[in-house]
């Protein structure tokens, strides 16, 4: 059942409004139960997906496969709809995920290992990618399901004493066991496990035939026969129940030259029948108590859709199925939900790949209807056969006799089983998917929400530049006095993207010939933009400085600096949803605190050249107060969050002094973060569900920097001009500062 405490608990039955963007229908009333479908990424024009898709049992992560066609680089992937799509591990350049366990800490699939040159199986965890073992030194191994627990893994590999194509499994330390053939026959591939880890499933080479038969292996033992549908001679198992009683998949029958099918000890293997006007089908998993079938089929105009059976409801075509838990759902114009390869263990959950605006499009359908329970099955009337053309069939049709192929599965053509008896199986392997045309829903909240948790930091290095680079003042005359106007540009191109310029304002009086204090300003406008974010603030930073020695004299250099920042911030914060790019805004009280040290000496290496060793302590100090979102179709209300940071410098300066005319610069630094305290990023998608992710700041980085000073156009004035370039400054601090400032002494 779907699980109200968990921490991510989307309902669309709450969120009619916000979903109601991307419906044909927008004053649609969504039904009791209600539905939500996610499109986890946004295909480009550079990037597909595998027809293969896996999940998790408890239906909270996607795997899959995305292939970038500029690249050629082939890259596993997980996704959940808070955290977004993240990259697996991988051995070379080419990497596939095909299915996960229960709760997704184990995902198993394969990668081409560049040393070797062989595809490996590969099983992921919270440490990293885990290579598992051949069979006799063969030359491929590849990893297809996964019970609940992680602890079994179902594949297939070569032999490499029989040459052999050969279902196996692994064990959880990658200790690999053949399964197997079917008597007199030359291949089995494995493409599914029970969730207890008990029962195998696959197909294998019939001897006496020579075509493929569905097979299954209970406890290691060897291969049995499931034999085949009414009418034909070929069969292929996908998928099985949590226990192993129900098995799934697809066969040639007198119905049609593909058709779905369930199989029990006790009824044999029964046809699932064809949806109206269709003439393919193709079962690909099953849920964890066997009442819930997917795969994939055809209806009217040969369209490939995706399906949910049960033997109450029949097959249903998955848009049939989400309406009629919730009669508002639609689909825009031109989107489909074009496979269904995997389910959640409750059958509530189903994984697949649509099409949106003519690319590939992963999704996740979710009904929050009551859970499905087994009932006798009933064989479908058998419909005329019909013999499917060839543009829908695109000659991929079972295993039949006399077909002797011993070519391994490939990603799309077959599947495995997910944790608790989800089977993530693969695309359907009898029908090729019509071109791409879309799916509508809501796309992952997680690069919206991470933005959001840098906020806090990008503010903090904002205020730590101020401080640092714009708190000064180095022109002086026969009063001692020193005005300093300054423009500040950065560059951010680390998580967060985007270029903004503050403007300041410092005046400093000498009150000796070593000993200068000042004060400084900067707002009220200033601008941050956070990838597609922006943060637009309304504060106003003050801040003093005292500064003992100088740069171009013999001796000791200190400075101490201090700022204060108070004010606001509208917030927009942009994400995808099925109708586009939305926006939702707010407003928050924003407070901050910092305090600078650096202390060096100066030694002169000629007359007009000086090099200062330094060291630095930066102390930042940040509040976010709580604020709520008042616009768009998912507004967030976000609890208060506190940030401070502790940042040591080690670095050297040098100066060349022309003859009074310029003062050239150049300036190299590592900075280190010493010390790290902050709140997670907290709150609530209203009503949708409460969120707490976890936030991370800049570590450390090394900066580069080169400056001159020249003559200005008044008497006792100078311009000027810096820059550094900061390497590995990773989160949100900026990559690249520029200062121009213009300063006249009294």
């Amino acid at each position: 059942m779907h699980d109200k405490n968990n921490r991510f608990n989307p309902r669309l039955s709450l969120l009619v409004a916000a979903i109601g963007l991307g419906l044909s229908n927008p004053s649609a009333q969504a039904a009791t139960s209600g539905v939500d479908v996610f499109a986890p990424t946004l295909g480009t024009s550079i990037n597909g997906y595998s027809n293969r898709l896996g999940g998790s049992g408890n239906g909270e992560m996607l795997v899959g496969t995305q292939n970038n066609s500029v690249t050629g680089v082939i890259s596993a992937f997980q996704w959940t709809l808070l955290g977004g799509k993240q990259y697996l591990a991988t051995l070379g350049n080419v990497a596939q995920a095909n299915a996960a366990s229960n709760d997704g800490s184990i995902i198993v699939g394969s990668s081409v290992d560049s040393l070797s040159g062989k595809q490996t199986a590969v099983s992921w965890d919270g440490t990293g990618i885990h290579k598992m073992s051949f069979l006799n030194n063969g030359t491929y191994a590849k990893a297809q399901g996964v019970s609940a627990d992680g602890s079994v893994i179902a594949g297939s590999a070569n032999d490499g004493l029989t040459g052999n194509d050969t279902a196996v499994t692994w064990n959880s330390a990658g200790n690999i066991t053949s399964l197997g053939q079917l008597s007199d026959g030359s291949h089995s591939f494995a493409l599914g496990v029970s969730a207890d880890g008990q029962v195998v499933v696959g197909y294998a080479q019939n001897g006496a035939k020579a075509g493929d038969i569905a097979t299954r292996w209970v406890n290691n033992g060897s291969a049995e026969s499931l034999g085949t549908l009414a009418g034909g001679i070929g069969s292929q198992a996908k998928a099985v129940n949590a226990d192993g009683t129900y098995i799934v998949g697809m066969g040639d029958s007198s119905v049609s030259s593909t058709e779905a099918f369930i199989w029990t000890q006790a009824s044999g293997m029964k046809g699932l029948g064809l949806l109206s006007n269709g003439t393919l089908s193709s079962a690909e998993g099953i849920s964890a108590n066997g009442a819930v079938v997917v795969g994939v089929a055809d209806t009217t105009g040969a369209v490939v859709t995706g399906f949910r059976w049960t033997a109450g409801t029949g097959m249903q075509s998955l848009v049939q199925w989400l309406q009629e838990n919730d009669p508002s759902y639609n689909l825009l114009p031109g989107n489909s939900l074009d496979t269904a390869t995997a389910v959640s263990a409750d059958g509530n959950t189903v994984f697949g790949m649509g099409t949106l605006n003519g690319r590939d499009q992963p999704f996740v359908a979710r009904s929050y209807g009551p859970i499905s329970v087994p009932t006798a099955v009933v064989t479908p009337p058998t419909p005329p056969v019909v013999t499917p053309p060839a543009s829908s069939s695109g000659g991929a049709t079972p295993p039949v006799s006399g077909s002797g192929s011993t070519t391994p599965p490939t990603s799309g053509t077959s599947g495995g089983t997910g944790g608790n008896g989800t089977p993530n199986t693969g695309g359907a392997s009898a029908i090729t998917p019509m071109p791409p045309t879309g799916v509508i829903g809501l796309y992952d909240l997680g690069d919206s929400l991470n933005n959001a948790s840098l906020y806090t930091e990008a503010l903090q290095n904002q205020l730590q530049s101020f401080v640092q680079d714009q708190l000064i003042c180095t022109t002086f005359d026969t009063k001692g006095i020193c005005v300093n106007v300054s423009a500040q540009m950065t560059h951010h191109n680390g998580t967060v993207q985007g270029d903004n310029t503050n403007g300041g304002l410092t005046l400093a009086y000498r009150l000796t010939p070593d000993l200068i204090a000042g004060v400084g300003y900067q707002g009220p406008n200033t601008s941050l933009k956070i990838n597609q974010d922006r943060v637009e603030g309304d504060t106003n930073t003050v801040g003093a400085f005292l500064e003992y020695g100088n740069r171009l004299k013999q001796g000791v250099f200190a400075r101490g600096a201090v700022a204060v920042s108070e004010g606001d911030a509208t917030i927009k914060r942009s994400y995808l949803t099925g109708a586009g790019t939305s926006a939702s805004k707010g407003k928050s009280d924003i407070s901050q605190r910092a305090v600078s040290g650096q202390a060096g000496y100066v030694f002169i290496v000629k007359d007009n050249a000086a090099v200062m060793p330094y060291v630095g302590l930066d102390y930042l100090d940040s509040k976010l107060d709580g604020y709520t979102e008042t616009s768009g179709p998912y507004p967030v209300q976000f609890d208060s969050r506190k940030q401070n940071d502790v940042y040591g410098t080690a670095g050297v300066t040098g100066s060349l002094n022309l003859g009074n005319k310029a003062i050239l610069s150049a300036n190299l630094k590592h900075v280190e973060r010493l010390n790290h305290s902050n709140d997670d990023l907290s709150g609530e998608v209203l009503g949708v569900s409460t969120f707490n992710l976890k936030q991370d700041t800049t570590t450390r980085w090394d900066e580069v920097g080169l400056g001159v000073q020249i003559a200005g156009p008044l008497k006792a004035s100078r311009v000027g001009v810096s820059y550094g370039h900061r390497f590995n400054s990773g989160k949100s601090a900026a990559s690249d500062v520029a200062t121009v400032s213009f300063s006249i002494g009294f």
